[in-house]
């Protein structure tokens, strides 16, 4: 088949057909694609049958997905010059890509053997590039490396060796290495769709979702159409619970392919997962509405409990006061006859009345002591009520807002929890601290100051520490 170069001859004066090639190379090393390929044509121009000049133009239209026509270029090279390194090695190049893994080992073979007799490390580094990317493409990823790293080392200048280790590495499930040699690739040339779609598989793969997204979308802009890296990006949105643009982009990429397995199996996963997240959402709901009832049932219990103590409280105060009346009439009374019978000069009836008045006194405080330490009582209980409500409407609440955070889907971290446990624990010592200060059920250690706990003696303020006895010391 007759390959046409340019319609139109460029302007070679001065220029030879293996400069424009190197020139060529260079561009095409910095994504400049039509430029290079220019410089091929330039060559091409000079010398139709410079073999070379139609492998790397043949390479360069295969980055430009153009697998048809870089092989008719490959074809011409191969047929002027069969046993040329570079002939055999973008031979090999175009087998790879077609899935012919034995001819492209065996062109690849050849292009060593070739390119060693000429001591060329360019060709050599060109032929182990081939040989190792068709390793890649085998699936023996481990031998893909070695390969490819002897090319770099012979070739440093080579980013597209960068490029295939970068795939290499993905295939071994070694993310770290896969993302180095990708972004060094990218940063050499950056307009290249295919390479920032590879970084957003590693970015996705190691648990970076929203930086595989941004390669996706570099990629995007280079290629817009390619179903695959809408596809990647669809995965990416779904590891970053995006499932909404998700949906969108396996849409886009079924428009360009509608047999796309990835996306056909992705929408149809992503379906299941909406599925569990919204039972799920439905279950946390569901927690928080009995959470929510449960705080509004001890709320009305507690007001409840609270009515009914008030109401206690109120009866056993006026019991209180009409019995402190009463005792104050009858002491009154029994006082003002005991001085009217001293002034009278009746002793024997003076002594009755005393004795009466002391019976009476210990009657009173018998029969009084027990409403006055009930309502003490009572006014203890409503105190601890109110302190047990405070630290268990602060513990539900707790809880409410874990549940809304899990329904938000927001994540908690570890840190996060130690300082809700700390707090916790801060509420339930407030609680107790503060009940026993408003009840009276106090420890000596309240009012002196001790530790509780410390084996050491308490005494009240104001008193004196007994002196020890070595002999009952010795005993206990």
């Amino acid at each position: 088949m007759a390959l046409s170069v340019e319609s139109e001859p460029p302007d070679v004066t001065g220029e030879t057909a293996s400069n424009c090639v190197r020139s060529g190379k260079i561009l095409i090393r910095n994504g400049e694609y039509d430029d290079g390929i220019a410089q091929y044509d330039k060559a091409l121009a000079i010398d139709p049958g410079y073999a070379p000049a139609f492998v790397y133009k043949g390479l360069a239209l295969v980055r430009k997905n153009e697998l048809g026509k870089a092989e008719e270029f490959v074809d011409r090279a191969y047929t002027l010059d069969p046993q040329s390194a570079v002939s055999l090695a973008g031979k090999g190049y175009i087998h790879a890509i077609k899935g012919e893994w034995q001819q492209a080992l065996d062109a690849s073979d050849k292009a060593i053997t070739a390119s060693d007799r000429l001591k060329d490390a360019s060709e050599i580094a060109l032929a182990l590039r081939v040989k190792g990317y068709t390793y890649h493409r085998m699936g023996d990823h481990a031998k893909a490396v070695e390969i490819l790293k002897e090319s770099a080392s012979m070739d440093p200048e080579s980013s597209h060796t960068k490029l295939y280790l970068g795939e290499a590495f993905i295939g071994m499930q070694d993310y770290e290495d896969a993302i180095k040699y990708l972004q060094e690739f990218v940063a050499i040339n950056p307009k290249f769709a295919c390479a920032y779609y590879y970084l957003g598989i590693a970015h996705d793969a190691s648990h970076q979702p929203e930086n595989a997204i941004q390669d996706y979308r570099h990629a995007l802009k280079l290629d817009s159409r390619n179903p695959n890296i809408h596809c990647g990006m669809a995965y990416a949105y779904i590891n970053s619970h995006q499932y909404h643009d998700a949906i969108k982009k396996f849409d886009t990429a079924l428009k360009y392919d509608r047999h796309n397995a990835a996306a056909l199996f992705g929408k149809n996963m992503l379906g299941v997962l909406e599925a569990q997240e919204k039972a799920i959402r439905e279950e946390i709901q569901l927690i928080q509405l009995n959470l929510l009832k449960y705080s509004e049932q001890v709320t009305e219990t507690t007001i409840k409990n609270l009515q009914e103590l008030l109401d206690d409280f109120k009866n056993g105060l006026n019991l209180v006061k009409n019995m402190f009346f009463i005792q104050f009439l009858v002491g009154i009374g029994l006082l003002v006859v005991a001085f009217g019978v001293a002034i009278a000069g009746n002793n024997e009836l003076l002594s009755l009345v005393l004795g009466i008045t002391g019976g009476a006194t210990t009657i009173i405080t018998f029969i009084t002591a027990s409403p006055v330490s009930l309502q003490k009582n009572r006014v203890d209980f409503s105190q601890w009520m109110i302190g047990y409500f405070s630290w268990f409407n602060t513990y539900l609440n707790t809880n409410i807002l874990l549940a809304q955070k899990a329904y938000r889907e927001e994540k908690m971290e570890w840190e996060e929890l130690q300082k809700i446990n700390t707090y916790l624990k801060q509420n339930t010592m407030d609680a107790i601290q503060m009940m026993e200060h408003c009840c009276e059920f106090r420890t000596a250690t309240h009012f002196s100051g001790g530790k509780a706990g410390s084996g050491q003696s308490v005494t009240e303020p104001g008193t004196t520490k007994p002196t020890e006895n070595p002999q009952e010391k010795t005993e206990t």
